[in-house]
């Protein structure tokens, strides 16, 4: 038999108020950690890789990576120089000539989607626990900020591990 509670007038099933108490846990665990990366990406000072790639290569810092045609110009320019981070130095040129929130709250989007999706990968489900541990293990390694923060490391690192985790789950699972 199930266990109700008598809540202003309304039977509630003990089981409904348990569910209810741990979404809204780990929902505002999410929220700590999205607003933590928020002020995290925030505040951090620009790597020079951040700097180099706001500027259309090869034009000695004089042009900047605002337009799609400036973009191709700086991808071909990586391409013919046997740089193998094409995309992520393209995505930089371009984050960076657009608002500095952007950049942020889309940082701060992929973290969350990353450690959620990797206690998936893990667990088949992402508890509370299992996400603050992820997220523990990850914001006490060794260079969080360079691989999480930064502009440039986000790009090539947290957002194709990213990707590579979404396809996992998604081939996976």
């Amino acid at each position: 038999m199930k266990k109700e509670i008598d809540i202003l007038g309304k039977k509630i099933e003990t089981q409904k108020i348990i569910d209810l108490i741990k979404f809204c846990a780990k929902l505002g665990l999410i929220l700590l950690i999205f607003a933590s990366m928020l002020l995290l990406s925030h505040s951090v000072l620009l790597s020079p890789d951040d700097y180099n790639f706001t500027f259309v290569q090869g034009t000695n810092y004089t042009q900047r990576v605002d337009s799609i045609q400036n973009a191709i110009q700086t991808g071909k320019f990586f391409y013919t120089n046997w740089t193998g981070r094409i995309i992520p130095h393209v995505f930089i040129g371009i984050f960076r000539n657009l608002p500095e929130v952007v950049y942020e709250i889309s940082n701060s989007i992929v973290f969350i989607i990353f450690i959620v999706l990797i206690t998936k990968v893990l667990n088949k489900k992402s508890s509370f626990l299992s996400i603050l541990g992820v997220f523990g293990y990850l914001a006490f390694s060794m260079m969080f900020g360079e691989k999480f923060a930064w502009i440039s490391g986000s790009f090539n690192y947290l957002w194709p591990c990213t990707l590579l985790v979404i396809f996992i789950y998604y081939f996976y699972n």
